[in-house]
C-alpha cells in the first residue's frame, strides 16, 4: 500500500518522541520508587528468645526478607500494607496500621535522612565494604602454624587457581557458579547481578577461579579501579556447598589473596556486607581481619519501642552497625534486666568490635542501680548505661 509523504512525516515525527517519552516514564518510575517504598506488617515468634515480636517494615523485598530472615526463621506472617510516601513513616509513631509496639525499619536515602534526622533513633547502612591488610595475611601465612596447614591441606587436594579475562569464562561463571551459588545461600533475599552487568566488568577485571585437579569448582571476580583491587562477585560449581565444606571459600580466599599481593596491592577491598554483626559473611570476614571503611548511601532507619520485650530481643540477638557523619559504632543490646559484669564487656568487645569502628554502644532495657567499671583498656572504646532512646544517641 502506498504512504503519502505526509503520511510518512508524521510517522517519522511520532517514532522521534517516543524516546523522550519512554524517558521521562522510567524517570517517573524512579522518583515515585524513591519517594513511595512498599510496606509489610510483620508478625511471629523471635527466632532465638521466642518472644513474640512485630516489626513494619518498609523497603525493597529482598531487604524485607533479610530482615524477617533474621528476627524469625520460617515462623512468622506478614502483609502487605501497599505503597506508602516515605515522609509518612518517619515519624516517632508511624502510620502503617501496624501499631505503635512494632519494631519500625525503614530504607532511607541519603536526602530522606537529611529531613528525618532526630526522628530515627539508629542508622544503620544496608551495606558496609570494607578491607584487608594483604601484608598481614601474607606475613601470617610465613608464620602462622594454621596457615600453613591450610597450605598443606590445598597441595594434599591438588588446589591450584587460573586468571582469565576470557568473555566465554566470565558467561559460564556467572551460568555455572555465582547465581546456583548466591540463589542458594540467600534464596529471596538475594540481589543477583545481570549477565550485562558482569561482562562490563571485563575490560577493568578479571575472573579468578580455583580448580581441583582439572575442574573448576570455584571462582571470584576481581576489579581494580581508582587505584584499589575489590573482590567482587563469587561462585561456587552448581551452587553445590559440598565444595565449600571441602574447602573451596577457604582456598578461594587464600588464592585471591596471594594473587592481588603479588599484582603489588598492599589491601584488597571485600565488598559490601550487611551491617549485622553476626551475620556470617561479616563474621567471616572480620575474622580475616576487616577494617570497616565506607558504606553504601542507604540506610535501614530504626525505631525500637523501649517498651515492646519482642523487639528489644531482636537487637539483643541482632547487634549492628550504626553509622553518623563517617564514624562507626556497634550497637549492643542486653537482655531487659541484665547488667554485664566486667568480664561480660570483655567478652563482648572481643567478640563484637571490628576495625574501623569508633568503639562499642552498650544499651541496657532499664536504668541499672549499679553498672560493673568499664575495664581500664577499654575506656573511649566502649560506652555503657545508655539507657534506649536518650537523646544523645539519636543520630
Amino acid at each position: 500500500m502506498k504512504t503519502h509523504d505526509g503520511e510518512r512525516g508524521l510517522v517519522y515525527r511520532a517514532l522521534r518522541v517516543v524516546p523522550p517519552v519512554r524517558a521521562l516514564v522510567r524517570a517517573g518510575r524512579e522518583w515515585l520508587a524513591r519517594h513511595r517504598r512498599p510496606v509489610w506488617r510483620l508478625v511471629g515468634f523471635e527466632r532465638a528468645s521466642g518472644l513474640p515480636v512485630e516489626i513494619c517494615f518498609a523497603g525493597k523485598l529482598e531487604n524485607k526478607n533479610y530482615i524477617a530472615d533474621l528476627a524469625f526463621g520460617e515462623t512468622r506472617s506478614e502483609v502487605f500494607l501497599g505503597h506508602k510516601w516515605v515522609r509518612s513513616l518517619t515519624r516517632p509513631v508511624m502510620s502503617c496500621e501496624a501499631g505503635e509496639a512494632a519494631l519500625l525499619i525503614v530504607e532511607v536515602d541519603e536526602c530522606q535522612r537529611r529531613r528525618s534526622r532526630g526522628q530515627f533513633t539508629f542508622y544503620a547502612p544496608c551495606w558496609v565494604g570494607g578491607e584487608i591488610d594483604l601484608v598481614a595475611i601474607m606475613e601470617r601465612l610465613e608464620h602462622s602454624r594454621n596457615a600453613k596447614e591450610d597450605l598443606r591441606r590445598f597441595r594434599r587436594s591438588q588446589l591450584s587457581y587460573e586468571v582469565t579475562t576470557d568473555r566465554e569464562m566470565f558467561l559460564r561463571f556467572h551460568d555455572e557458579m555465582y547465581r546456583p551459588y548466591i540463589k542458594n545461600v540467600y534464596g529471596d533475599r538475594a540481589f543477583l547481578v545481570s549477565m550485562g552487568e558482569f561482562l562490563s566488568t571485563i575490560e577493568r577485571g578479571e575472573l579468578l577461579l580455583v580448580k581441583q585437579q582439572e575442574e573448576f569448582i570455584a571462582g571470584q571476580i576481581l576489579l581494580y579501579e581508582d587505584g584499589r583491587a575489590r573482590a567482587w562477585s563469587v561462585g561456587i560449581k552448581d551452587g553445590d556447598r559440598a565444595y565449600v565444606r571441602a574447602g573451596a571459600i577457604k582456598a578461594l580466599d587464600h588464592f585471591v589473596a596471594l594473587h592481588v599481593s603479588r599484582r603489588g596491592y598492599r589491601t584488597l577491598h571485600q565488598g559490601g556486607s550487611r551491617p549485622f554483626l553476626w551475620d556470617g559473611v561479616l563474621h567471616h570476614k572480620r575474622r580475616r581481619g576487616l577494617r570497616l571503611t565506607d558504606h553504601t548511601a542507604r540506610w535501614f532507619a530504626m525505631n525500637v519501642p523501649a517498651s515492646a520485650t519482642g523487639a528489644w530481643a531482636f537487637l539483643v540477638n541482632n547487634p549492628f552497625i550504626h553509622e553518623q557523619e563517617g564514624k562507626y559504632r556497634g550497637e549492643v543490646f542486653c537482655e531487659d534486666g541484665a547488667s554485664p559484669s566486667e568480664e561480660q564487656l570483655r567478652t563482648l568487645y572481643s567478640e563484637l568490635y571490628m576495625n574501623g569502628m569508633a568503639g562499642l554502644d552498650v544499651y541496657l532495657a532499664k536504668p541499672a542501680a549499679t553498672t560493673a567499671p568499664i575495664p581500664p583498656e577499654l575506656r573511649g572504646k566502649l560506652r555503657i548505661d545508655h539507657v534506649f532512646g536518650s537523646p544523645e544517641h539519636k543520630a
